[in-house]
């Protein structure tokens, strides 16, 4: 997300992206937005190679996230086989359980 952050920005779009971060900095960032008034009606979320997300993780994404439309981009890393497999799981599971969740999938 971070390489293609000036393509965004260009068309006008908000984009909070750093180099190695967890899920927890990314739900925190959004609760941030919601207690400054602002709420984006989508979002995209490119997060969980620097942490595992678990189905509480997911949900507090989601609360956070309000009414949004979220998009969540799944985990790449084929050198961590294991984890790729159990982010992009709960990513999985967590979209199935919402009606405004989306999967992107990356590879």
């Amino acid at each position: 997300m971070l390489g293609a952050a000036s393509y965004f920005e260009a068309d006008g779009i908000t984009v909070e992206a750093e180099e190695s971060h967890t899920w927890d900095w990314g739900v925190s960032v959004v609760q941030g937005w919601a207690a400054q008034g602002i709420h984006p009606s989508t979002l995209i979320v490119h997060l969980g190679n620097n942490s595992p997300v678990s189905s509480g993780d997911f949900d507090a994404m989601m609360s956070a996230a309000g009414g949004a439309q979220v998009y969540f981009v799944t985990v790449y890393a084929p050198s961590l086989a294991e984890h790729q497999a159990e982010v992009n799981g709960a990513l999985e599971a967590g979209v199935a359980r919402y009606g405004n969740a989306h999967l992107i999938d990356w590879d």
